[in-house]
């Protein structure tokens, strides 16, 4: 008998990665098991594997070198919290099925290689608290499947090229906790699906754009601890799905525009240069549960009548 899947998640093993494998394997799940020890790299080449799922394991070794010429049908690759480290090889771009690829808390160096572009049915790329660095390749505008672009916490440095107009169906956009200099990427204003944009804690600078055509799915705006300048546009107080903005820690000026965004729970401005009134339209947020628009030069009268504000600092 032929064996085709192999899924074991979650069952208490503790035991060594099998060495050999049945050429007729298409789903490999071992994920949140005691497995350890190194895996072969022959694995990758079983030619009906669709599916590896190995997070959680303390599974070692690197991605391998691939065979353009080959057909891989691996679409789903999971190393997500396991030992693996190395570099992406620059044939990573041959996995051309590929549709996920989390290999999140990895040990994971090197630059993220242009052959990324090639991954044309890859929607969901989360690669978060490894040390990548270089810069974000302009080809992931290649990638149109795209809905999760997750790099949080690596190295990456250089500007975030402005390429995302035809990455129409991004959810999640999230880079904070990286070495991003460089304005802001316009083209991102015009992401009709956009839910989550996460550039929080780089060295992003110059204003925000002054008009937007999409961003109106958007729910969470995390821009703190950048050094943004210009005036906050109006946009930003308008968004109605919108429930968390965080702006802390920028040059921002300008006035606060009434808000509009009746779904906003929590505001974070502070340290920034805002002046003016306090717009009063705070106070009818039914859902805010936290406001801080401290070290600005703002001045008025706040009447708050929210039930689930529990924090609160104005000076």
């Amino acid at each position: 008998t032929q064996v085709r899947i192999l899924s074991l998640s979650n069952v208490s093993i503790f035991s060594e990665f099998p060495k050999n494998f049945s050429s007729s394997l298409t789903i490999v799940d071992l994920g949140q098991t005691q497995v350890y020890g190194k895996l072969p790299d022959h694995i990758f080449y079983l030619a009906k594997l669709q599916q590896l799922i190995l997070d959680g394991t303390q599974v070692t070794g690197s991605l391998p070198n691939f065979n353009c010429t080959a057909s891989y049908m691996l679409s789903y690759l999971d190393l997500a919290d396991t030992n693996f480290s190395g570099e992406l090889p620059n044939t990573f771009g041959c996995l051309k099925s590929l549709n996920a690829m989390l290999l999140d808390g990895c040990q994971f160096t090197g630059r993220l290689p242009e052959s990324i572009g090639n991954l044309s049915q890859l929607t969901t790329m989360s690669l978060t608290h490894n040390s990548f660095s270089g810069p974000l390749p302009s080809v992931i505008s290649n990638l149109v499947q795209l809905e999760v672009l997750d790099l949080t916490g690596n190295q990456v440095q250089g500007q975030i090229p402005d390429c995302f107009t035809n990455l129409q169906k991004l959810t999640q956009l999230s880079l904070p906790d990286n070495r991003l200099v460089g304005p802001f990427p316009f083209t991102i204003a015009n992401l009709t699906n956009l839910q989550t944009l996460d550039l929080r804690s780089n060295s992003i600078t110059g204003p925000l754009p002054s008009n937007v055509s999409g961003l109106q799915g958007l729910s969470f705006l995390y821009l703190s601890n950048n050094s943004l300048h210009g005036t906050a546009p109006t946009w930003l107080f308008s968004l109605q799905l919108l429930t968390t903005l965080l702006l802390k820690n920028n040059l921002l000026t300008g006035q606060i525009e009434e808000l509009n965004g009746m779904s906003l729970m929590k505001i974070d401005l502070s340290n920034n240069q805002l002046y003016g009134q306090i717009p009063k339209s705070i106070s009818t947020l039914p859902f805010l549960g936290f406001l801080d628009l401290s070290s600005n030069n703002l001045s008025g009268v706040l009447e708050l009548s929210s039930d689930s504000l529990e924090y609160l600092v104005l000076s």
